[in-house]
């Protein structure tokens, strides 16, 4: 056992998960070193730094930035139970792939690295990668021991692999406590519905 005034070992504030794709904190997506040194590119961006926390567009991507980024695909998501996270998932996960297809790598983050960036990770590797929730859940883990999505991120997981898997029991269930209440806000992306532009949906 360490010793009480030994100091715990600070994890990364980034980590591969895959060799495309890299998870961490909001440090890591503000440090053009970090983020040098790892070839990163792009950024999605779960973070809720927007100039106006209200902001009518969920979904919005920025180019031009400062290097190495060239592109930031943000995305206004509350970490809080009630949260629906599910609605981002076909535009980050597009967004990722078009990466990977010219040979950039994208940095997930959130702003501790732990719920929202974890649970869009996972869901990217189900939905675009095959895996199964147990098989995603502990690449992540793995990647970066600190990952924790709240419980309703957990139930939109599950749910996630009932859909993609219906003929299969599933391959991990999460304990998480009963959902209260409506979702956190309604999705106001337009009067049509539509993505921003620049997010394939």
């Amino acid at each position: 056992m360490a010793e009480l005034d030994e100091p715990l070992e600070q994890e990364p504030n980034m980590a591969e998960v895959q060799p495309h794709l890299l998870i961490g904190d909001i440090v890591a997506a503000q440090s053009p070193e970090l983020l040098a040194a790892a070839g990163v590119t792009r950024l999605v961006d779960l973070a809720n730094m927007f100039p106006q926390a209200d902001a009518p567009r969920l979904l919005e991507v920025n180019e031009g930035l400062d290097p190495p980024i060239v592109s930031r695909l943000e995305v206004h998501v509350t970490d809080v139970a009630t949260e629906d996270i599910s609605w981002a998932f076909d535009a980050v996960n597009n967004y990722i792939d078009e990466a990977h297809s010219r040979g950039e790598k994208v940095l997930v983050h959130c702003f501790q690295g732990k719920s929202r960036s974890s649970t869009t990770v996972i869901a990217y590797l189900i939905m675009s990668q095959g895996y199964t929730l147990r098989e995603a859940f502990d690449l992540v883990k793995r990647a970066r021991a600190s990952i924790n999505p709240n419980d309703g991120f957990k139930r939109a997981l599950m749910a996630l692999e009932r859909s993609r898997f219906p003929d299969q029991p599933p391959s991990m269930t999460f304990k998480v406590k009963a959902a209260v209440g409506p979702p956190a806000r309604l999705r106001a992306r337009g009067a049509s519905g539509a993505a921003p532009d620049g997010v394939t949906t």
